[in-house]
Parts: C-alpha cells; structure tokens; sequence
C-alpha cells in the first residue's frame, strides 16, 4: 500500500490531471476561443473523437519501462519481487498513456494545422491560370518596394504579408518548433532578456512537420527575386537569399 501511495499518482499523469497543467502540456498557446472547446480533463480528452491514441504503442513503451526496471535492477544484484511489480505496473501504465495522449495530441495538432495551412493556401495562394507563375507575382505592396528601395536605412514595413487567417497557424508552429528543435543562444535585442535562433529551410522535412512556417520561409525566400525585378537599373541588388 505504501508504494501505491508513493507512486500511483505521480509524473506526468498527475499533472494532466491538473486542469491548467493539461492545458499547457496540450494546448500551449491556444487563445480562450479556442480552449473552451477542446477537452478540459483526462477523462475528456480520452473521449475525444478526433483524437487517435495507439494504445499498442503505448503497451510497448510500458512494458519496455517494467523490463528495463527490472533489467537494472538485476544487474546490481536487485531482484523485483512480485508485490513491487504489481505496485509499479499502474504507475508505469499511467506515465505511458499520459506521455502516449500528449502524442496524440500533438500529432493532431499537426494534422490539423496542415490542414488549415493547405486550405488558407489553395484560398489565398493559388493563382488563376491565368495569372504569371508563383515566382513572379507580387507579394509587396508598390510602396513597400518604393520605400525600401529608396530607405537609406534599407527596411521598410508591409502589411499584412499573409493575412490575418495565417496569424493562428504561424504562432501554433513557432510554439511548437521552439519546443521540440534545436536552437542557439543568440544576443538578445534588449537587457534582461534572452535570445535562441535556430537556422531554418523549406525543406520537405519542415513542411511535414510545421507547414504554415515553410509556407512562411518559402515566401521570404521569393522576395529577392520580386525586388530584383522592381529595381530593373540594378539587376543583382539582392542576392538569392532573404
């Protein structure tokens, strides 16, 4: 009784019994707007039908946790006796389905917002056939190009690059790639603060993974060549690269 009382409730299964902790663990950065309708309980979010949890997989991670357990323990002369076995087995099944929900849920995160990203896309994106290739079509208003060309500073601001319906899916994607990816100390832009950056490319890997980011970078990556056409005096102004 003393080890269930040790190690039932524990790790990540208890925090997701929390509900602002699950909040944060699943939905980090989702608006009120949207949280009011998503699961608020364990119970809730093992409801939720658009959500696939691999219980087998879960089963596998369990019981590779007991095993090794027991493997380690072996090896310093430490055998497991039945009793702590089926002590430890709850608790080990509930840090696998906890770790296994969040899994999930990530996973549909990133289904959804692929989705999302190839809508707003195919919306917003798509020319007619009638229209000059991606590759030519302005993404810069006239006089963002006036007033960065003519800016001894060299920047000039523009609005509204993507549109509004893009702004949910982008800050989904960053939240999520600062989570999981690897990242560098940079020199903050202000005391007191700190600073990571990470070197990215619209590689198919990335649009998998974080498809409204790599729609993101693959539009910076035309500017270049829209602001070489808009200064036909100078035709290398800017290289190949944002």
């Amino acid at each position: 009784q003393d080890i269930q009382d040790e190690h039932i409730l524990k790790g990540v299964f208890r925090t997701l019994c929390i509900p602002e902790k699950l909040k944060e663990s699943l939905f980090p950065g989702a608006p009120q707007s949207v949280l009011k309708d998503l699961p608020k309980t364990v119970r809730e979010v093992l409801q939720w039908k658009e959500l696939h949890i691999d219980l087998d997989k879960i089963v596998v991670n369990a019981t590779e946790v007991l095993e090794n357990s027991k493997k380690r323990g072996a090896e310093q002369g430490d055998i497991m006796d039945q009793q702590t076995e089926d002590a430890l087995i709850p608790h080990i099944a509930l840090e696998a389905l906890a770790k296994g929900i969040i899994e999930a849920v990530r996973a549909l995160n990133r289904r959804v917002t692929a989705a999302k990203a190839k809508a707003s896309q195919s919306v917003a994106l798509t020319p007619p056939a009638s229209a000059p290739p991606v590759q030519e079509m302005a993404q810069l208003a006239p006089s963002a190009v006036s007033s960065l060309l003519a800016s001894p500073q060299g920047w000039a601001v523009q609005n509204d690059f993507m549109g509004e319906e893009w702004v949910p899916l982008l800050r989904s994607d960053i939240q999520r790639f600062v989570e999981s990816e690897k990242m560098s100390a940079a020199t903050p832009v202000c005391e007191h603060s700190a600073a990571r950056m990470a070197w990215v490319h619209p590689d198919e890997a990335l649009k998998e993974r974080y498809p409204a980011l790599a729609e993101l970078l693959q539009q910076l990556h035309q500017l270049p060549f829209e602001l070489n056409r808009a200064s036909p005096p100078i035709p290398r102004l800017f290289c190949d690269s944002p």
